[in-house]
């Protein structure tokens, strides 16, 4: 699983939902990613500026996409998440 990608579950047995999210420096990548994923994804990816940087002075934008919430998705909490007290 990439570092940029989280997964998300709201209940045990509830559907999961991948999220990709890195900085808008790699556009081209998370637009990869969005034609490999777009059939399970209801918006285009979106971008959100970040307050600014104390070390450049610059405002860091990141831009992000989440796909839907499907049961076929389960297997990725099931495989990279490690479950503690029922927490992820």
């Amino acid at each position: 699983m990439l570092g940029d990608l989280t997964a998300e579950r709201f209940s045990k047995n509830g559907n999961t939902r991948l999220r990709f999210y890195m900085s808008a420096v790699n556009r081209s990548y998370i637009f990869h990613l969005y034609s490999l994923f777009k059939l399970y994804v209801k918006t285009a990816p979106k971008e959100i500026a970040r307050k600014r940087s104390k070390l450049t002075g610059s405002i860091h934008t990141d831009i992000y996409f989440s796909t839907l919430k499907y049961s076929f998705f389960n297997w990725v909490i099931e495989d990279f998440y490690i479950q503690n007290l029922n927490k992820n």
